[in-house]
């Protein structure tokens, strides 16, 4: 039920590019099911490490994705100097994110929570 939400909201806006954000290499086989329904419905998927030295989200300005699915709730940091401002500005823009937690949620995902949370009110 869940991950029919997920699609219906990722796939919904006629969107064609995600980014998969992972922890490690774990979390691709832990979430093996999601991963390969999401590649079935999106066929332009691009899986990145949450400390990946190329992470990006923009270039010259513009969005690289519609979509970004984080799958990495106790990362510390984002390579590339990517901040959870970033992720905001992409909200901003129009894309669309996905944010998987534990009890272990690290801040950069806590400070997107937030603050998401914050602007509407």
């Amino acid at each position: 039920m869940k991950t029919a939400l997920i699609f219906g909201f990722l796939l919904g806006c006629a969107c064609s590019r995600t980014l998969v954000v992972l922890e490690n290499i774990l979390t691709k086989e832990s979430h093996s099911t999601f991963l390969s329904d999401l590649s079935n419905k999106d066929s332009d998927i691009v899986y990145k490490y949450a400390t990946d030295n190329n992470l990006s989200i923009k270039k010259y300005g513009e969005s690289l994705y519609q979509n970004i699915v984080i799958l990495a709730p106790s990362t510390t940091s984002f390579g590339n100097g990517i901040t959870a401002n970033d992720f905001l500005e992409f909200l901003d823009d129009g894309g669309n994110i996905v944010i998987t937690a534990n009890s272990e949620v690290g801040d950069p995902l806590k400070r997107i929570g937030w603050r998401s949370w914050n602007r509407d009110r």
